[in-house]
């Protein structure tokens, strides 16, 4: 059951997981997960896979590893999903790479230039992959090679282009923190962002940073009244609670 066969992804995948919960002993699920990971090496190994069925490797990959079996003959592979794919297989490259892989990862690097490269793309999801994948897992030593990237994209157009800029620029703050210190002024316009989203995800970042009562007085007065925020989730006449219950919680 746990085998290639035919058949689509969403099969393939949906016949593993109703095997694997079908299995009364950890013992069982060890075998099946093992003969699956055998599979799959082979799979990814062979020169004839294509983007298509790489994708769909990669999928089943993640699952074994989210039931925690290493597979890590397949992390190089969903680097150059994400590097030669098309959008749904770039999608799930950069997925994959979020999962496995950790800040200090060496292979890491290998994607950086990928990520540069689609965080100059006309296309709006190769822009949002690209950043999500920044605000998850980025190595720090390469952070100067995207900073500049990222900080133009606070002014895209597009409110998901500019929020996920700032939640990559306070993924930037935590574990390089020296490395942003000079766009303060630019987390302060994004408070200001016409959209709340934004607002909202500048604020986490804001908070870190402000350390003077009348700058968080003035946070305040921009959440709860504020013309270019004006209320979309508003409850009982408080218009963004959430983020006034945070600039509260500093004091």
């Amino acid at each position: 059951a746990g085998g290639l066969g035919r058949g689509s992804a969403t099969s393939r995948l949906g016949g593993l997981i109703r095997s694997i919960t079908a299995l009364t002993s950890k013992h069982e699920e060890e075998k099946l997960i093992q003969q699956e990971l055998s599979n799959l090496k082979a799979m990814v190994s062979a020169p004839s896979t294509t983007l298509r069925l790489m994708k769909e490797c990669m999928v089943r990959l993640m699952y074994c590893e989210m039931l925690g079996y290493e597979a890590s003959f397949g992390y190089i592979h969903a680097i150059k999903l994400a590097q030669q794919g098309n959008l749904f297989e770039k999608r799930v490259g950069y997925l994959a790479v979020s999962l496995f892989l950790h800040e200090n990862h060496e292979l890491l690097l290998l994607l950086v230039n990928t990520v540069v490269k689609d965080l100059q793309s006309t296309n709006l999801m190769e822009v949002c992959m690209a950043l999500t994948v920044a605000s998850q897992v980025f190595p720090l030593e390469m952070i100067p090679a995207v900073l500049p990237l990222v900080e133009d994209k606070l002014q895209h157009s597009k409110e998901i282009i500019r929020r996920k800029a700032v939640q990559a620029l306070y993924k930037f703050y935590l574990i390089a923190p020296n490395q942003v210190q000079h766009i303060h002024d630019k987390f302060r316009f994004a408070l200001c962002d016409r959209d709340v989203g934004v607002m909202a995800a500048s604020l986490h970042i804001y908070l870190q940073m402000v350390k003077v009562k009348s700058q968080l007085v003035f946070i305040l007065n921009e959440t709860g009244g504020g013309e270019e925020l004006k209320c979309r989730q508003g409850i009982i006449a408080v218009e963004h609670p959430f983020a006034e219950l945070g600039c509260c919680g500093d004091f």
